[in-house]
C-alpha cells in the first residue's frame, strides 16, 4: 500500500461522518449515485495520487 493512502472496503463504509478525499473508478458508478460537486473524481485508476493525498491530509 502507498504511504499516506488508506483503503476502506465498501461494505465497511457505514458511518455518515466519513468524507472521502476523492472518488475513483466513477466511470462504472450507477446513474443514481450523485457525487458532490467539486470533489476529486477519476474515471479510472489515477496515475498520480498526489492530489488525493493532499485532499486526505486536509480532512
Amino acid at each position: 500500500m502507498w504511504r499516506g493512502v488508506s483503503r476502506v472496503q465498501k461494505t465497511a463504509l457505514v458511518a455518515s461522518w466519513i468524507k472521502p478525499a476523492g472518488h475513483i473508478w466513477i466511470k462504472s458508478k450507477q446513474d443514481w449515485v450523485v457525487l458532490p460537486q467539486g470533489d476529486l473524481t477519476y474515471e479510472g485508476q489515477p496515475e498520480n495520487y498526489d492530489a488525493l493525498i493532499c485532499a486526505y491530509q486536509r480532512t
